[in-house]
């Protein structure tokens, strides 16, 4: 029984994250319209959306082809609980969990960002990525703990949180998978060498296919690189936190699952480092209604207003 949980926590400790890193050092930048801009600063509230409700379908579908090649092709791997991982990998809500995504770009101003995000009328947000994980982190804590008699342990438990670049390079997504999925054919091996348990192969399929399924979130085909897109991504690991957070909203006729992200005044006042005006004809009167706005919301002056230097042909 030791020697099953001594070759159990080898195989945990391999499944630290090796890619994403919380640490950025620069601004992320979010591309809205006018009304979602006055939503977020007067609410001070982040949305985001369930990762199956994606924008692009074509997403998914080309992270699932990765793997599914990489499990089946590579290393003639079609046993029953290969089968069991890819299914755990490619159904919408997978072992109770649900993961978020809110899209930040790396660039500022952007003209095909501006175009497909705002209708070329808008405006980005500029974030403090360490002061936005550290707020968001506290704030899930907090609000979780609330309700004392229910939650008895932190939700920093049950959720893991990232703001992660988004990988182009398919060589690279090829390594990740690859190198999560020898683990998951060692750790087979092992079992039916009886060196794990049942118990224990089963949990360590599900984990790894868990952390499978996080990485190919913040795959996308090369195509896309110009964008240089950075995600926040929430996964919530039980149901008692997906029935406290989960909301729901209408958009283009489909009913889209989210979560709210909240924070006070102080927070969101560093959490914002700037507001760019993207590209228009009025951008004086828009940077004089912006101040106007900030003032009245409590927002310090510190926050820098930009305006996009991209002209305008119409």
């Amino acid at each position: 029984m030791r020697r099953w949980k001594d070759i159990y926590e080898q195989y945990m400790s391999f499944s630290e994250n090796p890619y994403f890193e919380d640490t950025f050092g620069h601004s992320v930048h979010h591309y809205t319209d006018i009304h979602a801009l006055m939503s977020i600063l007067r609410n001070r509230k982040l949305w985001l959306s369930d990762s199956d409700f994606l924008n692009d379908r074509n997403e998914v579908k080309y992270t699932l082809d990765l793997i599914s090649n990489i499990c089946y092709k590579e290393f003639d791997f079609n046993s029953r609980e290969m089968n069991k991982i890819f299914d755990y990998v490619s159904r919408p809500t997978w072992n109770g969990q649900q993961v978020f995504i809110m899209s930040f770009s790396e660039q500022d101003d952007l003209l095909p960002l501006w175009s497909y995000y705002s209708q070329v009328d808008g405006y980005n947000i500029s974030f403090n990525p360490p002061e936005l994980i550290s707020a968001s982190r506290q704030n899930l804590d907090v609000d979780y703990k609330s309700n004392r008699e229910v939650h008895k342990v932190s939700a920093l438990d049950r959720v893991k949180i990232n703001l992660s670049k988004v990988i182009y390079n398919e060589e690279q997504q090829t390594e990740i998978i690859t190198k999560i999925t020898k683990l998951m054919k060692k750790a087979v091996i092992d079992y039916r060498q009886g060196l794990l348990s049942g118990y224990m192969i089963n949990k360590l399929l599900i984990e790894y296919a868990g952390i499978l399924r996080f990485y190919s979130l913040n795959f996308k085909q090369i195509h896309f690189e110009p964008e240089q897109e950075t995600r926040l991504t929430v996964l919530l690991e039980d149901k008692n936190l997906l029935k406290q957070y989960l909301n729901h909203r209408s958009s283009n006729g489909i009913v889209i699952p989210y979560i709210e992200l909240n924070f006070s005044v102080d927070q969101f006042n560093s959490v914002v480092k700037k507001i760019m005006i993207g590209p228009k004809n009025n951008l004086d009167v828009s940077e004089k209604g912006l101040k106007s706005f900030l003032y009245h919301e409590d927002y310090k002056e510190s926050i820098q207003i930009t305006k996009s230097l991209i002209p305008l042909r119409f």
